[in-house]
């Protein structure tokens, strides 16, 4: 009897495994965790999010938008299997190289910083001025003081503050008459300093007059799954490009699912009273192929590190992903 019973055991184990495609495609299942910071670049998965989306995977979707400032860990860990990072932390990280291969599939955020000021103003007009910037030393610092470079700007007093939400008081008090401001945080202070008339200097046309961007996030994806799911980034495009009309239709739900994905503790920094389709265009949100971004991206990298020679690292070729044929 025994003998019988462990014969059927076995031919249903061979029918289950036959039924699913085969017993080493159950053992690729698991948890899909895909990363990105608080802000804009978080809003570029809100479909995704709504969607449970898993990009055809067969995998349990795990989506975590955390505070920009650990979002370099998740790549160091090799804790997030798809990661958007700033261009200038994932060229870095990727040539360090001691988290495990991960590969540039997209560039996603395009450049929303906005020079607002209290006063009519132009890039000329920033000279022997006090300013408020964020992010010391990131995109918007670097972005920035190459803007000023190219142009012969000299003599701008730059005061840093941490957060947005830090700068937004001191130019509406009149504290501070200019400010660098990321979207949607510059259209935040037009709405609580409504009192103002505030003037916007594209920072996107400052830095390229032609195509008005700049690369600014990226997408990174596991060179693992990347073998294991010839497909997936094709899956990807589909979902990120489909998630551009949806945020300018459901804003609000697309600000509360990102914001239902926050890591404990992180405060949200996207309010669905102050975001309208008119600041998702100016978000600048959309995916180009590596292959499609390469050299921008590099030229970009470069431009960096001639302001911050450590900043970044010029990535190799391998960096950015192209399909085998």
């Amino acid at each position: 009897m025994k003998k019988i019973l462990t014969i059927l055991l076995s031919f249903c184990l061979i029918f289950s495994c036959l039924s699913f495609g085969g017993c080493s495609k159950t053992n690729q299942s698991g948890v899909l965790t895909i990363y990105a910071p608080d802000g804009a670049p978080a809003l570029a998965l809100a479909k995704q999010i709504v969607d449970n989306d898993n990009f055809k995977t067969g995998r349990v979707a795990n989506y975590k938008i955390v505070k920009a400032d650990v979002i370099g860990s998740k790549v160091i860990q090799g804790t997030g299997d798809i990661v958007i990072l700033p261009v200038n932390a994932a060229t870095k990280l990727y040539n360090q190289g001691a988290y495990g291969k991960y590969k540039m599939v997209s560039v996603i955020t395009h450049g929303n910083l906005y020079i607002m000021s209290s006063a009519p103003i132009t890039l000329n007009d920033l000279s022997n001025k006090t300013m408020g910037v964020i992010g010391q030393g990131q995109v918007p610092d670097l972005t920035l003081k190459s803007i000023l470079i190219n142009n012969s700007i000299a003599n701008v007093n730059i005061n840093y503050y941490t957060r947005a939400d830090e700068m937004i008081p001191m130019l509406k008090t009149g504290k501070l008459s200019i400010g660098l401001l990321p979207e949607p945080a510059a259209s935040q202070l037009e709405k609580v300093a409504s009192n103002i008339t505030w003037h916007r200097l594209s920072v996107q046309e400052l830095y390229d007059s032609q195509t008005k961007e700049y690369p600014q996030a990226v997408v990174l994806v596991k060179e693992s799954l990347l073998n294991l799911y010839p497909n997936l980034v094709e899956n990807m495009k589909v979902a990120f490009t489909e998630n551009i009309t949806y945020l300018k239709e459901n804003v609000s739900q697309a600000v509360n699912a990102v914001n239902s994905r926050l890591e404990e503790g992180v405060s949200p920094s996207l309010n669905a009273n102050t975001i309208t389709s008119k600041v998702i265009d100016n978000c600048n949100i959309f995916w180009q192929d590596a292959v499609d971004s390469k050299d921008s991206v590099i030229k970009y990298v470069k431009n960096m590190i001639n302001i911050n020679s450590i900043s970044t690292a010029i990535p190799a070729d391998d960096y950015f992903y192209v399909k085998e044929n």
